[in-house]
């Protein structure tokens, strides 16, 4: 599975040629045959000049340059990922994967559900919780890691109905924390956040407290303003809106000072680099909360902030691949093809917003803040939770079905092709037989019995037909569908347009929930993404009483740049 992702430049936009070059550089990822198993491989990150040396030692990549020039980075892309297809051949998967991350790049195997259920990273940081009843039964882990008021162990169903009153004394009583959208406000109107952020997981974190009315304050660099973190970069562009932009290098000796005096002001700080980088820069949890013990902290790292691939280097592909969803998603027996869109960021994205939320909400009412650790791994492992579960419990090892349902044997589960060349979706359970066979005017015997009738039918007016039956059925949409066509989306108002000081026009999705309070819905915020630095002399004036000539010798003197 090549992943790549020139759907989102499509329809938002694509960068210069300078950024698509390093885009294509940072962006190659590849699941590939190993001499056992699977590797997603990726001549990625920190380590790509050890990668290169690591391979010429073994007599592979031999025409790639020991120190490639950015001017010969495209025309080695391509050969760099030959190497690695040579390399894996001869490689066991476990071996090549443990090789990259030592070398500091983003190599995941891809795990097995047995695998994942046995993963060593997982039974460190005791993801698998047991529920002390009988039979004992093994479950996954929260999604985050609270410091101050952690998760429970869990516990077996009721057998009964419990009381209310019983309920309500299992709790301490709260007091009531007023919600903003009872004037119509936004939720977190108010609140402002520290966002140390890159990429697309974490600014898409922020991105959502942004869009509630959160003031969201990037902390960049001048040196990291370059890959996906670049003005230009559809990824900026897109999960940057609505923030704020101000320069601040974590080096220089007077950062420290500065970003107390910021963090004394804010409310929420959060980053998703490698476990540990904050801690030394000075800046980790432990500091945050003395400087301000009201503040939210949340670090998103690739596989939480201990446990013995504390240090790996992850991205979304890496995570499927070692959740176990690049072996379940894929044909049947086929474990290398998995999901070609970074899935598992959107996901952490969402859970890193809730779990702040929920934060913010313990503090309006305990008055302290605390520190939660993501383990974007652990949020992967989610989504092949069904799978581990039964594995835990009765060691059935589900496998990649392709369009089958591995836990229910439908009639139909499966995609067409229509009269018009359209695709359609659709699953038919027993009980949905007799009204599809009033609509296609036979029996359903199988999947050939709708495959015959779909190739006569335009795909809308198959899924209309169906629908109107109550059968699950959907047009299979592209990105062009869901931005042009899709008449859902558009009816809820899904893009909005803003005017961009970097890029003229901008369109964006919106929030993906809509808030309510007693004067009805509540308009949220949606702002251009800002340009690297764009608000330096606003956020320092505002905050910290620098003027003009304070915040220029600032960036004369390195600090802020």
């Amino acid at each position: 599975m090549f992943w790549w992702f020139p759907e989102v430049m499509a329809v938002f936009g694509a960068p210069s040629p300078q950024r698509q070059r390093s885009m294509h550089w940072i962006r190659a990822f590849e699941t590939v045959p190993c001499q056992r198993g699977h590797c997603m491989i990726s001549p990625a990150a920190g380590g790509l000049l050890d990668l290169i040396a690591w391979l010429h030692e073994r007599g592979f990549a031999t025409d790639v340059p020991a120190m490639p020039t950015a001017e010969e980075a495209v025309g080695i892309i391509e050969p760099m990922m030959e190497a690695l297809r040579a390399a894996a051949r001869v490689h066991d998967a476990t071996e090549l994967f443990l090789a990259g991350q030592s070398l500091h790049v983003p190599f995941g195997e891809a795990y097995s559900v047995r695998q994942v259920a046995t993963c060593e990273q997982h039974e460190a940081r005791g993801f698998f919780p047991v529920v002390e009843a009988e039979p004992r039964v093994r479950l996954l882990g929260p999604l985050g890691r609270f410091g101050r008021t952690p998760v429970g162990p869990p516990t077996p169903p009721p057998t009964e109905a419990v009381p209310v009153d019983e309920v309500a004394n299992r709790w301490p009583t709260r007091p009531a924390v007023s919600s903003p959208t009872d004037a119509g406000e936004r939720p977190l109107a108010g609140v402002r956040v520290l966002d140390f952020t890159h990429v697309l997981a974490g600014p898409f974190a922020t991105r959502a407290l942004a869009d509630l009315g959160a003031d969201v304050i990037r902390i960049q660099t001048a040196g990291r303003n370059a890959g996906t973190s670049a003005n230009d970069f559809p990824y900026n562009v897109l999960w940057g809106r609505t923030k704020r932009s101000i320069q601040l290098d974590m080096r220089h000796p007077r950062a420290t000072e500065v970003l107390r005096r910021l963090v004394e002001q804010a409310d929420v700080v959060v980053d998703n680099y490698s476990a540990g980088v904050l801690d030394r820069l000075g800046a980790g949890p432990a500091q945050l909360r003395e400087w301000n013990p009201r503040i939210v902290t949340m670090s998103m790292s690739g596989c939480g902030a201990d446990g013995p691939w504390e240090k790996f280097v992850t991205y979304a592909p890496t995570v499927h691949a070692l959740c176990g969803f690049t072996a379940l998603t894929g044909p049947a027996d086929d474990a290398g093809c998995g999901p070609g869109v970074a899935y598992n960021d959107h996901v952490s994205g969402l859970v890193g917003a809730t779990l702040l939320l929920a934060a913010l909400h313990d503090r309006d009412a305990s008055g302290l803040g605390q520190h939660i650790d993501v383990s974007q791994l652990e949020i992967g492992t989610w989504l092949s939770g069904p799978a581990v579960v039964e594995h835990l419990a009765t060691g059935r090892e589900a496998r990649a079905l392709g369009n089958r349902d591995p836990w229910r044997d439908h009639v139909v589960n499966d995609v067409f092709r229509c009269a018009d060349g359209e695709w359609l979706a659709v699953t038919v359970e027993a009980t949905d037989l007799p009204a599809v066979a009033r609509v296609i005017g036979h029996d359903v015997d199988g999947p050939d019995a709708v495959a015959r009738w779909a190739g006569a039918t335009v795909a809308a007016d198959a899924v209309a037909a169906l629908q109107a039956v109550g059968v699950a059925a959907g047009t299979v949409q592209t990105n062009r569908d869901l931005v042009e066509r899709d008449p859902q989306l558009a009816a809820r108002r899904w893009l909005v347009d803003l005017d961009s000081d970097m890029i003229g026009r901008q369109q964006t999705d919106r929030h993906p929930a809509r808030w309510y309070g007693a004067a009805g819905e509540v308009e949220l915020a949606y702002g251009p993404a800002p340009y690297l630095g764009q608000h330096d002399f606003e956020v320092y004036g505002e905050l910290l009483g620098w003027d003009d000539v304070a915040v220029a010798e600032a960036m004369g003197d390195g600090l802020v740049g």
